[in-house]
């Protein structure tokens, strides 16, 4: 009996398991949302993800959020001078930089909320718009959220 029972569990997780789709517009599939160095957010409505990154506070009180999908492909949010946790509006000063396939966007309008910041890492969210050097194309992130740790 108990070996039944244990069978009809394992086949209930391979049907389970076998049934699950991804999700067409996920660009990252190796994001499993969970973990430190994990940044997420949407482009123009699509998932972005990405399962690197670092965060780093220099002497100078700037604060680098560092993440990246590949190597033609990362986002730097930077806040200065930091605080600690709060709201910090994109002014110039505070600003986040998206590269992507040798076309980089800088901000138009946005925030970074830091809501957690301990020794470890450092958790918060941020939208923006951005736009291309050449002015040519603009992406809006929303839904931004970050957890990564801190070096």
């Amino acid at each position: 009996m108990r070996y039944r029972s244990l069978l009809l569990l394992c086949l209930g997780f391979v049907i389970l398991f076998s049934a699950c789709s991804k999700d067409p517009n996920r660009v990252n599939n190796n994001y499993n949302g969970t973990g430190a160095g994990v940044l997420s957010a949407y482009i123009n409505g699509y998932s972005w993800y990405a399962s690197t990154g670092y965060a780093q506070l220099d002497n100078t009180q700037k604060l680098t959020l560092f993440a990246k999908y590949s190597q033609d492909n990362d986002i730097s949010l930077y806040v200065y001078p930091y605080s600690g946790p709060g709201t910090y509006q994109l002014n110039g000063l505070n600003t986040i930089t998206y590269y992507e396939n040798g076309v980089t966007y800088s901000p138009i309008n946005g925030e970074i909320n830091i809501t957690y910041d301990n020794t470890n890492s450092i958790q918060g969210t941020f939208s923006s718009r951005l736009i291309s050097t050449s002015g040519s194309e603009t992406l809006d992130f929303t839904n931004g959220q970050f957890n990564i740790p801190k070096y």
